[in-house]
């Protein structure tokens, strides 16, 4: 790849694999214009390539002599002949796309029934979708097990760290599934499209035999597979969101009942010192306006047996008034247990009435009562 000037340039890494599946070139500069010529594509193509644009977005492009994929950590260039993978420089995933380049080197190496009848750019295809479904297992099986082990430590002990981790995860959740689901997404559109699969088949086209729009058969079934597996991921992954909304619906329950259990501590207390309140009301009366009596030997006695007698009244009131506030009637109960009473008296079968076979059976536990 020859070298420009550096405004016109993409600031990536590129490595090219040729037809045997050997890296023919390593570069760190790539000018867009030479690309274009190249692959024969327009420069609006090359936007998911350029190191400066995110490619949060999936997409696989077919396009004349060349299919353009940009998925998660992969952005690459396939052709009939060569296979072009774009990496920009510093990039915290290198070490994923080291990976990726050796199995595509061993895939493209393979002939006749290692190659399983694919074309080149098939098997480069391949090669790429396996390292996207790849990197998602890695992750979801990294997520799971520290969300498995954290809702199996909240069985026993909630605590803020234990509730700021599930908040976490819960996130990092959410971030996964709209990556994996944009991944099946991708790769949905372009099964329904029959033009775009058959322009996937370069090596055809470049023996000038191109495939009509309806004869994608290989090209179907292999983006199929991964179709599915993509499905299966997002399964899991809602499956493990439902576990995580579950677990905090549970301890929003559980955080509710404390607090209304530490409300109703603070009615009891202020219930309780409402009842001494009335008492010592009646202490200062006592003190106050009582006069003539502090010569009876019944009076201290009588009086207390008084204050006392109205604070445990005071206070049982309040009691009970809270315990019926604070009772729960769902309403469905009484209705429940008066159809009971009515099916074991025969009451049932009285107001269904209408037909013969009520009308026998309400006569028959009219005759058993007598």
């Amino acid at each position: 790849v020859s070298g420009g000037a550096a405004g016109s340039g993409l600031d990536v890494r590129c490595t090219t694999l040729d037809a045997r599946g050997k890296v023919s070139s390593m570069v760190a500069h790539v000018p867009k214009d030479e690309l274009c010529r190249r692959y024969g594509i327009q420069p609006r193509d090359l936007r998911k390539l350029d190191s400066a644009v995110p490619t949060s977005v999936p997409t696989i492009l077919s396009r004349r002599n060349c299919i353009i994929l940009t998925m998660l950590h992969l952005r690459v260039v396939i052709t009939a002949q060569e296979v072009t993978i774009f990496d920009s420089v510093g990039s915290e995933d290198s070490w994923l796309k080291g990976v990726f380049i050796w199995s595509l080197e061993h895939a493209l190496k393979a002939t006749g029934k290692a190659a399983h009848g694919l074309p080149y750019e098939f098997r480069a295809l391949e090669s790429c979708l396996i390292s996207v479904v790849t990197a998602l297992e890695t992750d979801l099986a990294n997520v799971r097990s520290h969300v498995v082990e954290l809702l199996a430590h909240m069985e026993d002990h909630i605590d803020r760290e234990n509730l700021r981790l599930l908040l976490h995860y819960s996130r990092k959740l959410s971030v996964f599934q709209k990556r994996a689901t944009l991944v099946q997404e991708c790769l949905d559109e372009l099964l329904a499209n029959d033009e775009d699969l058959a322009n996937m088949y370069l090596t055809a086209k470049a023996q000038d035999k191109p495939r009509a729009d309806d004869d994608h058969e290989e090209i179907e079934l292999l983006l199929e597979s991964f179709s599915k597996q993509c499905e299966e991921i997002v399964s899991e992954v809602e499956t493990l969101e439902a576990n995580v909304r579950h677990t905090e619906d549970i301890i929003e329950l559980i955080l509710d009942s404390n607090r209304n259990s530490l409300l109703g501590l603070d009615l009891r207390v202020s219930i309780a010192t409402l009842g001494l309140t009335a008492g010592a009301l009646v202490a200062g009366l006592f003190g106050m306006l009582l006069n003539r009596i502090e010569e009876s030997p019944f009076a201290f006695p009588l009086v207390s047996m008084t204050t006392f007698a109205l604070a445990a009244f005071v206070t049982s009131f309040g009691l009970r008034r809270l315990a019926r506030l604070r009772r729960v009637n769902l309403g469905w109960r009484d209705e429940v247990r008066q159809l009971q009473v009515g099916d074991k008296w025969g009451m049932g079968g009285r107001r269904g009435g209408k037909g013969g076979h009520a009308s026998t059976t309400g006569a028959a536990a009219r005759r058993r009562r007598d």
